[in-house]
């Protein structure tokens, strides 16, 4: 965090900078990043000018950027008391509430500022700041608005403002800010990505298509084709259809199914997640005759993820219930995903089945992922005429981003079903494609 606030630090005026005179070694330490050493400096100069303000304010700067807060607080406030009128004093020490957590506190303090304290940039800046860490972003849109008509290229206030404008789902003006910080920025990625990131999430439509095929041992070879259509209504609300096509060979004869399902998902601002999806198969061979799921989970802010599943699976002669919880840790550059499946069958009574997925961001545009699962019960995609009495599956695949509107993905699974007679042994490939609008 000391980075993080030390660079923030360095890349803003100094507040109260005239001061400083009275300890420039200190000053000079602090622009070089060296805090600790530009803090015992300070306290060199405190010895020998102990009424200098500037020294005061050169030690509350050092104390700061090693999150030393209270110290920094207290330094400053001693600076107000012997000048209260001084805006660069005050905006300091909102500087430092704000980099401490007290954002309330912080927000209260701009408040009092007189308006002509605005005129001044870096305090414009501060309180644009101030309202979008305490995600007030309104007031932090109508802020950044004002600083950025003082410094029209600050591309920092720009971000800022489009992320403002996006958490107000404003995704008009989002992009256009976005827009704006990709062409100054010479369409570096690292500023380029704000744009491609609320393009792909703001989709109104994408549309996919996922052929699949299976070798399987000493049989005939199996397919699917999965067609679908995701539309997002409002905010975080989606829609969605999809058509899989399933061809399986039953005594000899190509057999085939058409399973449908339209699902709703909607996610809210505190990260709370649900889904609910019911599918149905005209004349059904060996698919499931209809389903109704639903899920709820939430999201943590440190990168956690619960989810809690019920599925119910009908298929034409008996059916099962499933209860799946399941873990996503997000790591950023890696998630990690454990899945566990308590299958209830109307016939056959209890059944287990586990899944552990691990997935890589490898770059921007390009994901791996790999895992593998185990159980007694398939994952009732499918029965099968002769009860597997064990299973276990491995797979590897990759997602790939050509542009924020195609992507592509591939995915391999092996997979091993074994009864009381014989193994089967499968080799799926699957090769999809999505394209948003």
């Amino acid at each position: 965090m000391c980075g993080a606030l030390a660079g923030a630090a360095l890349a803003l005026a100094v507040a109260g900078g005239a001061r400083a005179a009275g300890c420039p070694k200190s000053e000079d330490l602090w622009k070089a990043g060296k805090f600790k050493a530009a803090e015992d400096e300070a306290r060199a100069c405190l010895k020998a000018a102990p009424d200098d303000v500037s020294v005061w304010l050169a030690l509350s700067k050092a104390l700061a950027v090693q999150a030393k807060y209270a110290a920094a607080l207290k330094w400053a406030e001693k600076a107000i008391a012997r000048y209260p009128a001084d805006l660069d004093l005050v905006s300091w020490r909102i500087r430092v509430l704000a980099w401490k957590g007290d954002m309330a506190k912080a927000w209260t303090e701009i408040e009092k500022l007189p308006p002509e304290a605005f005129d001044d940039k870096e305090t414009a800046l501060l309180a644009g700041n101030v309202a979008l860490w305490k995600k007030d972003y309104k007031e932090a849109v109508t802020l950044y608005s004002y600083y950025l008509k003082l410094e029209p290229n600050d591309l920092d206030a720009i971000k800022n403002r489009g992320i403002a404008y996006e958490k107000s789902y404003k995704i008009g003006e989002a992009r256009k800010d976005y827009e704006r910080l990709c062409e100054k920025s010479g369409k570096k990625p690292d500023s380029c990505k704000y744009l491609e990131s609320l393009n792909e999430r703001f989709a109104r439509a994408k549309l996919a298509l996922v052929p699949s095929y299976w070798l399987i041992e000493k049989q005939e070879d199996d397919f699917n084709v999965l067609t679908s259509v995701d539309v997002r209504a409002w905010r975080q609300l989606h829609f969605g259809v999809s058509l899989d096509i399933r061809g399986r060979h039953i005594e000899d004869e190509l057999k085939m199914d058409y399973y449908l399902e339209a699902w709703t998902l909607f996610k809210t601002e505190f990260n709370l997640i649900l889904f609910l999806a019911g599918g149905y198969t005209p004349a059904a061979n060996f698919s499931p005759a209809w389903t109704v799921q639903g899920e709820v989970g939430y999201g943590f802010k440190f990168g956690l993820e619960i989810y809690l599943k019920y599925w119910r699976i009908q298929f034409k002669n008996g059916g099962a219930h499933v209860i799946s919880p399941a873990l996503v840790y997000n790591l950023k550059r890696w998630v990690f995903t454990v899945r566990y499946y308590l299958g209830i069958d109307d016939k056959k009574g209890i059944g287990h089945a586990g899944m552990l997925k691990v997935s890589c961001n490898v770059t921007s545009p390009l994901s791996i992922y790999l895992g593998g699962a185990v159980g007694n019960r398939a994952e009732y995609i499918e029965p099968f005429e002769n009860e597997s009495e064990l299973f276990y599956s491995l797979f590897i695949g990759a997602v790939g981003k050509i542009t924020w509107r195609h992507q592509l993905t591939f995915d391999y699974t092996f997979r091993v079903d074994q009864t009381s007679s014989r193994l089967y042994r499968q080799h799926k490939f699957t090769l999809g494609y999505q394209v948003a609008f």
